[in-house]
């Protein structure tokens, strides 16, 4: 069991670990740092802590820090939490991307910063959504360096082993180059998709009338907070153009199959084989 973990941001994915943390009595103690003081009551109601706080000392006690707040927020906390982490805590963070933010960890931190990313959501925000088991069989990224403290490493993946992940480690370029395929580009194409509908819709209601289930699944990504794809893709961009002009040669390709038979044929056949691939069910 661990003592203390303080985690910094108690939205969907920070919340959640609280929430598993205690179910699992994991941890002896969580303490949630908020940035509203309403906040703090709304952990305690979500049970994803045993105390919050705007008080961001609170950390001092902690023996695990994780950052659990939007990619640029969590670079810039690096620097402030730096003075109250303690000597052998160990410092995680749950952001999306990777680069930046293991860059900025080392730098405040040194080698008790392990850079992580939980492949874990929901297109809903906040600690009200928040749920004990979100991680259970979710794969959980770190990407360890070269300055990365072997004990360090050994503590967070603990913790998301316990929490029901699996883990994986991989270098931050290989994380980034792949979450932007995987993560970060079908979040943009929900969005596109979305509004292509809604503008060959234009206010008729009939087209909400036969959007189904898989409608639903395919634009689900696009209700997803904006402020927190603004920072994943600006600090990804690179990365997520270039998986999003693979996606742009494939749709010509597919609009171009749809001119004969056998290509539309063929165009699934070869969709379904290749999600065979990457998609574990």
């Amino acid at each position: 069991m661990l003592n203390t973990v303080a985690i910094i941001g108690m939205g969907l994915l920070g919340g959640s670990l609280g929430k598993d943390l205690i179910a699992r009595k994991l941890a002896a103690r969580v303490i949630g740092i908020v940035r509203r003081p309403e906040a703090v009551q709304e952990c305690l109601s979500a049970e994803a802590v045993h105390t919050a706080t705007l008080d961001l000392s609170a950390i001092a006690s902690a023996d695990v820090v994780v950052l659990a707040a939007p990619v640029a927020t969590i670079v810039r906390q690096m620097t402030d939490i730096a003075p109250y982490v303690r000597p052998d805590a160990v410092v995680t963070d749950m952001g999306s991307t990777k680069g930046a933010i293991v860059q900025a960890g080392e730098s405040a931190l040194g080698g008790r910063f392990v850079g992580g990313h939980p492949m874990a959501g929901s297109h809903k925000a906040g600690v009200s959504a928040a749920r004990v088991n979100l991680f259970d069989g979710a794969t959980w990224v770190f990407t360890p360096t070269e300055r990365t403290d072997p004990k360090a490493l050994e503590k967070a993946v603990g913790m998301a082993s316990a929490v029901g992940a699996r883990t994986v480690c991989l270098n931050v370029e290989d994380h980034d180059r792949i979450a932007a395929s995987v993560s970060h580009m079908p979040h943009v194409v929900a969005a596109a998709l979305t509004l292509a509908i809604d503008r060959l819709a234009d206010g008729d209601s009939r087209f909400q009338d036969l959007a189904g289930g898989g409608l639903r699944d395919m634009t689900r990504l696009a209700a997803s907070p904006a402020v927190l794809w603004r920072d994943i893709l600006s600090a990804n961009r690179e990365n997520t153009i270039t998986a999003l002009s693979a996606f742009a040669e494939e749709l010509t390709r597919a609009v171009e199959a749809m001119r004969e038979d056998d290509d539309i044929e063929s165009l699934f056949d070869r969709a379904a084989e290749a999600r065979t691939h990457l998609v574990r069910e």
